[in-house]
C-alpha cells in the first residue's frame, strides 16, 4: 500500500504539491468589418470599400441574387486595414448583391455579407442652351453661351459654327467668335452632346451677325500687344474709317478710360486693367466701334498656369483670385477655389504638393485644394515664383533680390539671395549637374544670374547684350516681357533659354556664355523647356486669325519650325505635358497640342 502512494505522490502529484499547469495560449483576434458601402456607381461599374481591425486582403463577391453570388473580384493580397475594390462591366439598371470578404496575416478568412446596390440607368444626353433662340453678334466680337447638360453615363460635347469660330469649350459653356461678313448674315451654333446611347442631344442657337455698309471699319489698332508689370493705363491708337462722334466704343476686358475723336479715320483712347475692375486678366481683349470690333492681346506679366503629375492650375488674376483646376489628361475641368487676393504667378511643388502664388503683398501657400498652407512670412512685392523638390524661388524687382523658401519644412525664415539689381523679373529653377540652381534675369541692367540652391551662392552671370531693356521699351511706347527656361535634363541639359518678347528673341547660354540667339516673327508671349526633345516651345499670338500658334526651337542647334496644333484663344497658361503643350485662359478654356 505504501508503494502505490509513493508512485501516486511522485508521478500525479495526487497530494497537490506539484506546479499548476500552464494556462492555455490566447486564440487569435477574429477580424471585424465595419463601414462597408457602395461608391462611385455608374452604369457599368460601382466600388466596395470597407475597414478590418487588422492588416488583411482584399475581394468582393456579388452577383444578381442574395442566394447565389457566383462573381468575385481577384484577391488584392495588399495587407490594409483600408479596403477599396472595383467592379466593373456590370449591366445597367440592375440590383446587385455583394460580400466583402478578407484574410488576415494568419490565413484566416472572415466576411461581411448582406449588402447591395443598384447600377445607374443609361439614358441618353440632353442639351439645351439657355437663353434665347435667336441672337445678336456684331462682327468678329466673341459671346459665351451656357447650355444644361444631362445623361447616363456622362456625355462628351462638341460644338461647331456654321460661319464663325469655337474659341472654346468648357464645361457647361461654350465660347463663339462671329465672322466678318460683308453683309448681313445668319450663323447657327451647333452643340452636340454624346454617350453612345440614341437619340445623341443636340441644341443650336441662331446668331444674327449685322452689317452697317456706312458703318465704321477697323483697319489697325497700336499697339497690337500690352504688357504689364501689375496694373497700369495704356494708350492706343484706333485706325479706319467711317468714325463718328457719338458712336459706341467699348471693351470685353478691362475699362476705357477715355475715347478721343481725332478724325473719321482716328480714334485715340485709354485703356486700363486694374485689380479694382474686372480686367488685370491677362488674355486678347476686343475693342468694338459701332459694329465694328478688332483685338489686341493683352499679354499680362507671367504665366498663368501651373500643372501636377495630373491636374493644371490656371490662375485668374481678378479680385480675389480664382484658380480653375483641369484634368491634365482629358481638359475636363474639376474645381476652381479662391486664394483671396490678386496674384502675379503660381507654381506648384513636386515634393509637398503644394500650390505658391505672388503678388505685391509678398508670397502664399496653399494646398491644391485650395485650402491655406503655412508660408514663408515675406512681405514685399514679388513677381514670378518657380518651384522644384520641395525649394522655391521668387524674384523681387523692386528689391533687386531672389527670396528663397524651403517648401517642405513649412512656416521658415526666408532667405534673400545677394543684391543683385537691375530689376530681376522672370525666374525659372532645375538644375545644372546635380547642382540646384535658380536663374533670373535682371530687365533693366540684361543680367543673367544663376544662383546655386540652397548656398545662395552665385553660379555664374552673363551680360545680354543688344536686347533693348525696360526702360528703352518704355521710352519706345513699345510694352516688356521676358520668360527664362532651364534644360535640367536630356540633350540640352545645363542650357539656359530667355525669351525678350518685344525684341523677338530666343537666346541659349550654358556656363555664362551666349551659345546661340535666333530671331523670331510674328508676336511671341509665353514660353516652356521641352527637355524631351531640347528644344523650347514658343507660344506666338496671331493676330490676323485670332489664335496662338506654336513654334519650337532647338536649343543645341537654333533650329526652329512650327508644331501643326494651334489654339482659338490667347494661351496665357502653358505648360509642357508629356508629348503635348497644355494651355489655358481666363475664359474657361484649356486645349491640348501635340509637339510633333
Amino acid at each position: 500500500m505504501k508503494r502505490l502512494v509513493l508512485i501516486c505522490a511522485v508521478m500525479l502529484g495526487c497530494g497537490g504539491g506539484g506546479p499548476p499547469n500552464p494556462p492555455s495560449p490566447p486564440g487569435p483576434t477574429p477580424l471585424s468589418f465595419s463601414n462597408v458601402q457602395a461608391a462611385n456607381i455608374a452604369t457599368n461599374g460601382a466600388t466596395i470599400s470597407w475597414n478590418t481591425n487588422k492588416n488583411a486582403s482584399s475581394k468582393v463577391r456579388y452577383g444578381t441574387s442574395p442566394a447565389n453570388l457566383n462573381l468575385e473580384t481577384p484577391e488584392d493580397n495588399a495587407m490594409v486595414t483600408s479596403h477599396s475594390v472595383p467592379i466593373n462591366s456590370l449591366t445597367p439598371g440592375t440590383q446587385y448583391h455583394y460580400s466583402v470578404v478578407s484574410r488576415d496575416t494568419d490565413g484566416t478568412v472572415g466576411s461581411s455579407n448582406g449588402f447591395n446596390f443598384t447600377t445607374a440607368q443609361m439614358t441618353p444626353p440632353v442639351l439645351t442652351f439657355l437663353g434665347p433662340d435667336t441672337v445678336t453678334v456684331n462682327p468678329g466680337a466673341t459671346a459665351q453661351f451656357a447650355f444644361t447638360l444631362t445623361g447616363s453615363p456622362a456625355p462628351t460635347v462638341d460644338c461647331s459654327a456654321t460661319l464663325g469660330t469655337i474659341v472654346g469649350l468648357s464645361g457647361n459653356m461654350v465660347t463663339y467668335r462671329a465672322p466678318t461678313p460683308q453683309g448681313n448674315v445668319s450663323d447657327t451654333l451647333t452643340c452636340t452632346a454624346d454617350n453612345g446611347i440614341n437619340p445623341q442631344g443636340v441644341d443650336s442657337i441662331t446668331i444674327i451677325v449685322p452689317f452697317q455698309p456706312n458703318g465704321a471699319v477697323i483697319t489697325s489698332i497700336s499697339p497690337e500687344t500690352i504688357y504689364f508689370r501689375s496694373v497700369g493705363i495704356q494708350g492706343m491708337v484706333v485706325r479706319g474709317a467711317n468714325f463718328a462722334v457719338g458712336q459706341p466704343v467699348s471693351v470685353n476686358h478691362g475699362k476705357l478710360l477715355g475715347v478721343f475723336f481725332v478724325s473719321s479715320t482716328e480714334l485715340n483712347v485709354s485703356w486700363a486693367a486694374d485689380g479694382d475692375i474686372p480686367g488685370y486678366d491677362p488674355g486678347e481683349v476686343e475693342l468694338t466701334v459701332g459694329t465694328a470690333t478688332t483685338s489686341f492681346l493683352f499679354k499680362g506679366n507671367f504665366d498663368t498656369m501651373t500643372c501636377s503629375t495630373t491636374e493644371c492650375f490656371q490662375l485668374s488674376q481678378l479680385p480675389p483670385g480664382v484658380v480653375v483646376v483641369y484634368d491634365k489628361n482629358t481638359g475636363a475641368r474639376k474645381r476652381e477655389f479662391n486664394i483671396g487676393s490678386i496674384a502675379n504667378s503660381i507654381a506648384w511643388d513636386n515634393q509637398s504638393n503644394l500650390l505658391l502664388v505672388t503678388s505685391d503683398q509678398g508670397l502664399g501657400a496653399r494646398t491644391v485644394d485650395g485650402a491655406p498652407a503655412a508660408g514663408v512670412n515675406y512681405d514685399r512685392p514679388t513677381t514670378e515664383i518657380v518651384a522644384r523638390d520641395g525649394r522655391a524661388c521668387a524674384a523681387s524687382d523692386v528689391d533687386g533680390t531672389l527670396v528663397f523658401y524651403d517648401v517642405v519644412q513649412g512656416p521658415t525664415p526666408f532667405t534673400l539671395s545677394p543684391q543683385i539689381g537691375g530689376k530681376p523679373t522672370p525666374v525659372a529653377i532645375g538644375y545644372i549637374g546635380t547642382q540646384q540652381v535658380c536663374a533670373t534675369f535682371s530687365v533693366e541692367s540684361l543680367h543673367l544670374t544663376v544662383l546655386r540652391v540652397p548656398q545662395n551662392t552665385i553660379l555664374w552671370q552673363a551680360t545680354v547684350n543688344g536686347l533693348r531693356k525696360q526702360s528703352e521699351l518704355n521710352q519706345a511706347a513699345a510694352q516688356g516681357g521676358w520668360r527664362l527656361k532651364i534644360f535640367s535634363s536630356g540633350s540640352a541639359a545645363g542650357i539656359v533659354a530667355l525669351l525678350h518678347d518685344e525684341d523677338r528673341v530666343a537666346a541659349f547660354f550654358n556656363g555664362g556664355t551666349e551659345l546661340r540667339r535666333v530671331t523670331l516673327t510674328g508676336f511671341p508671349f509665353r514660353m516652356e523647356a521641352d527637355e524631351a526633345t531640347g528644344t523650347v516651345i514658343i507660344a506666338n499670338w496671331d493676330d490676323n486669325e485670332r489664335k496662338t500658334r506654336f513654334d519650337k526651337v532647338n536649343a543645341l542647334t537654333g533650329q526652329a519650325s512650327a508644331l501643326s496644333g494651334t489654339v482659338n484663344f490667347a494661351a496665357t497658361g502653358m505648360e509642357v505635358c508629356g508629348s503635348s503643350v497644355c494651355v489655358a485662359n481666363r475664359d474657361n478654356a484649356f486645349a491640348k497640342a501635340p509637339i510633333n
